[in-house]
């Protein structure tokens, strides 16, 4: 179940560098989140040529199953199943994801590299913390990226679209993408 939510598309050229774009950056609040929020469709759009990567704000650390070193391992072993092309891990503290200036500039800085034109993460209304978090989160680094005052390296990025994904709840969606193609991954 995904939602989107408009973003401006107000690019100064001059600002924005030639750097190939990534398609779709999936934020997760923990290793894991990505790929059951939208797994299915970083599947599909790697599988078409797409550039799809993931970024895991923790580590997992707090998870009621195995340990960060495991969540790290099958992270890896997930993506590569996926065929994403590259996944980060910001290390932001499990269950202490919080929208501070310090984020925001570590999450803004990967947009800015990465150059993402539509950015997943989830839903706001969810039963973890974690996640409601990250949806603000992500929302506060996407304008960030985009401001050019802002203490960060590289060009000015704007994210076109941010898509908003299920975990744990359900909301109602505003388009549904056929992914059924790409079940058994």
């Amino acid at each position: 179940v995904l939602t989107v939510e408009r973003r401006a598309k107000q690019r100064s050229p001059d600002l924005i560098s030639n750097r190939k774009e990534t398609t779709l950056l999936a934020i997760g609040a923990h290793p894991d989140d990505a790929e059951l929020g939208c797994g299915g469709l970083l599947a599909s759009l790697a599988d078409k040529g797409h550039r799809v990567g993931i970024i895991d704000l923790t580590r997992g650390e707090m998870g009621s199953s195995g340990s960060p070193e495991i969540r790290a391992e099958e992270a890896r072993r997930a993506g590569a199943i996926l065929g994403i092309d590259f996944r980060l891990n910001l290390d932001m503290g499990d269950g202490q994801i919080v929208d501070s200036q310090e984020n925001r500039l570590k999450l803004a800085q990967a947009f800015r590299e990465y150059k993402p034109t539509v950015v997943a993460t989830s839903h706001p209304i969810d039963r973890h913390p974690d996640h409601s978090a990250a949806t603000a989160l992500v929302k506060a680094a996407a304008l960030a990226a985009r401001l050019p005052k802002m203490p960060l390296n590289g060009s000015i990025h704007c994210v076109t679209r941010i898509l908003l994904y299920c975990i744990h709840d359900v909301a109602t969606p505003s388009f549904i993408v056929d992914i059924s193609s790409h079940f058994e991954k």
